[in-house]
């Protein structure tokens, strides 16, 4: 990934890692969890660095399963790349962004709030 100098790319990348395994539907969570080859996985985009890297975190891994998950998470992403991607899952990502944005800063989302 070239280096991030703009915080729509900073944005984009957030919205990627989203995408691909923070949600309950996101795909490398699902090629991995569902398969139960891990209990749970994370990972972040740090783009604060010159070249941004992406890295993924597994949870109570074996290590007969540590081949299994990498050659399981880059056939998903190639998939991801000659299929594409989920753009119901990727306008929900959205949605939920843009919803955390225009809420208020301080105290509750006051248009949530039941008196």
């Amino acid at each position: 990934m070239p280096h991030s100098e703009s915080s729509e790319q900073d944005f984009a990348l957030k919205v990627l890692e989203d995408y691909l395994m923070d949600e309950p539907a996101s795909p490398l969570r699902k090629v991995v969890i569902e398969k139960g080859l891990c209990s749970d996985m994370g990972g972040f985009v740090e783009s604060d660095l010159l070249q941004p890297m992406f890295t993924l975190e597994f949870q109570e891994i074996t290590k007969e399963n540590k081949d299994v998950i990498i050659k399981n998470v880059f056939d998903e992403l190639e998939r991801i790349v000659k299929e594409g991607i989920d753009f119901e899952l990727m306008e929900s990502i959205i949605n939920q962004r843009e919803f955390f944005f225009r809420r208020p800063k301080s105290g509750e989302p006051t248009g949530l709030q039941y008196n």
